[in-house]
């Protein structure tokens, strides 16, 4: 938000002495021209020649202001309105200078004083909004803006600042009809642009946020940062080649800009071609070595091209360019912990844990490798990190470890049929790959996840009537007697002690109802039953299973082991339970 100078006095300049009022009238002229330098030696010489001169004193005030003096500017004008307080402009100005001072309070006073002279002020207004924002004071800021729109409709400051004012406010669609008119008012109105592509997206309408991005980046070209979420935006839509193009013209105007290059290279390893993006991420390491970005980025394309020991080192060197970086920690530690080298693994998660303390992958990994102290869950924070990044390759990895779950519970039931469709509960759906088998079985199929993304993935699918972001024991709790089976496929790995899960499992079934849900087997089981294992999944012993489900009002119907995936090429026994209440 600008400010904006009042308006120009034509008083007349009190009459002290001929060659004074030819000065005034040389030193307005240069004011106005943009020769600053000249006009203030000529109000200079004015008011030390007549220091009560009160339009020399506001006039150098107001260019003191233009120079970036605004410690003088707010002494001039304050000593032409000690002369005559009556002119508003001179509050307005006074208010403008005192904002650049950071003194908002004195500010806001001064823009009420040029309002009470002139109610019809529309630029006061404005700049009384701007310093009340300032303040934090957004719907007193935002009564203003609309009193200055109220006298000057077309005013496209006044528009713009009332929209950032209602974006703050989260009032979105409202901010988004601003942003507009700010911009039918002024079409190269280039912050209005960029808020307008901003608030579009944060309403999820990404697709009209594209035009008003490009639209600004027309406009300030320059601008590295737009250029970069104009191509994220695209490759979000899955329009990778015009995002291409975005970046490539972004090179054009800076070229070797290694911010783009990175882009590039994280667009062209979106669309697979894994040796092009290696290509430009080495030359944005070229150009910026300690780019840890780009250094993470290439050992991705390592990992995905199957090169794992070049793609270790580039997750080392990004942890020494950035050592609290949380993707390289989490990448570097799983690549170990498949590879079967458990120290190095450990060194990385204690490492993690050291420089990032409180990141709740870093706690969870940490307490898996040192074995000190078991938690009996895994925590939310855990589980939502962990998943976010990989919603949208997670069906291929999953493939890649000849994961069996889904078709292992498809089978379980097919041997417990029901004679009527059911109210299931899809719970840890993740992407959904249950839902193929238990569609068929429903009447109706929610299915919940902590993970967003997750369940971004799980909408592509078109299976379930409800897909809800929520904890498992907090939605089932919240659900009582509303199902009639409950499916919990790979998420009770996250579970140590599972006393509580089946409770809450309990309460959300109907007389009858079933519950499905499978577990990683250990076959030596320390006394509690349960332990967590270097992957950070828990695994479990039969006893301590039968136990807890017994607890909980349940008799096993079927518990099956079978080996459910594979982990460092070896297969993962597990159980696969069904179980009714």
């Amino acid at each position: 938000m600008g400010s904006e100078l009042g308006r120009e006095t034509d008083e007349a300049t009190p009459a002290a002495a001929v060659d004074t009022d030819a000065l005034m009238r040389q030193a307005m002229a240069f004011h106005r021209a943009g020769l600053l330098d000249k006009a203030a030696l000529l109000y200079r010489q004015i008011v030390e020649h007549d220091p009560a001169h009160r339009d020399a004193l506001h006039f150098f005030g107001v260019l003191s202001h233009q120079q970036g003096d605004d410690t003088a500017a707010v002494a001039l004008i304050s000593r032409a309105i000690a002369i005559d307080d009556s002119d508003p402009a001179f509050h307005g100005n006074l208010g403008i200078a005192l904002k650049g001072c950071g003194r908002l309070d004195a500010a806001v006073a001064a823009y009420r004083r040029a309002i009470a002279l002139a109610p019809e002020f529309p630029e006061a207004h404005n700049n009384l909004g701007i310093a009340l924002y300032g303040l934090g004071k957004v719907e007193e800021a935002a009564a203003e803006y609309r009193e200055a729109l109220r006298h000057r409709p077309n005013y496209a400051d006044a528009h713009f600042n009332l929209a950032v004012a209602l974006r703050s406010a989260k009032a979105l669609e409202d901010a988004v009809g601003a942003y507009q008119d700010a911009l039918r008012c002024r079409p190269k109105h280039a912050e209005a642009m960029h808020g307008l592509a901003a608030a579009l997206r944060e309403l999820g309408r990404s697709d009209a946020a594209v035009a008003p991005y490009a639209h600004y980046i027309v406009e300030r070209p320059d601008d590295v940062e737009a250029i970069k979420a104009l191509g994220d935006l695209l490759i979000s839509l899955k329009r990778g080649d015009e995002a291409l193009a975005v970046y490539a013209a972004g090179l054009e105007r800076r070229p070797n800009d290694p911010e783009l290059l990175n882009n590039i290279g994280v667009a062209l390893m979106g669309q697979g071609r894994m040796d092009e993006a290696a290509a430009v991420f080495a030359a944005a390491l070229e150009h910026k070595p300690d780019f840890a970005d780009a250094q993470y980025n290439a050992g991705v394309v390592f990992e995905r091209s199957g090169r794992t020991e070049e793609a270790i080192a580039a997750f080392e060197e990004t942890l020494k360019l950035r050592p609290a970086h949380t993707q390289a920690h989490q990448a570097l530690g799983a690549l170990y912990t498949v590879l079967g080298r458990r120290e190095d693994g450990a060194r990385i998660y204690r490492h993690w844990q050291s420089v990032a303390p409180d990141h709740p992958v870093a706690r969870h990994m940490a307490a898996a490798v040192d074995r000190t102290e078991t938690p009996t869950r895994a925590a939310d924070a855990y589980i939502r990190n962990l998943f976010a990044p990989f919603a949208l390759t997670f069906d291929q990895v999953l493939a890649k470890l000849n994961y069996r779950v889904p078709e292992l519970m498809a089978a379980v039931l097919a041997r417990f049929p029901s004679s009527h469709l059911l109210d299931v509960a899809d719970i840890g759906c993740g992407t959904g790959l249950c839902a193929a088998f238990l569609r068929p079985l429903a009447r109706r199929l929610v299915g919940v996840d902590l993970s967003p993304e997750m369940l971004d993935k799980a909408r592509d699918r078109q299976l379930y009537d409800l897909l809800v972001e929520a904890e498992l024991t907090a939605f089932l709790n919240g659900n009582p007697a509303a199902f009639d089976l409950v499916v919990i496929a790979d998420t009770l790995v996250y579970f140590g002690d599972l006393a509580p899960a089946f409770a809450a499992v309990g309460g959300a079934l109907r007389s009858g109802g079933r519950v499905m849900f499978n577990l990683e087997r250990d076959a030596a089981p320390p006394a509690d039953g349960y332990r967590l294992n270097e992957y950070g999944r828990f695994v479990h012993g039969e006893d301590h299973v039968r136990r807890r489900i017994a607890e909980a009002g349940f008799t096993v119907l079927a518990l099956d082991v079978a080996a459910i995936r594979e982990q460092a090429k070896e297969a993962v026994p597990g159980f696969v339970v069904l179980a009714a209440k």
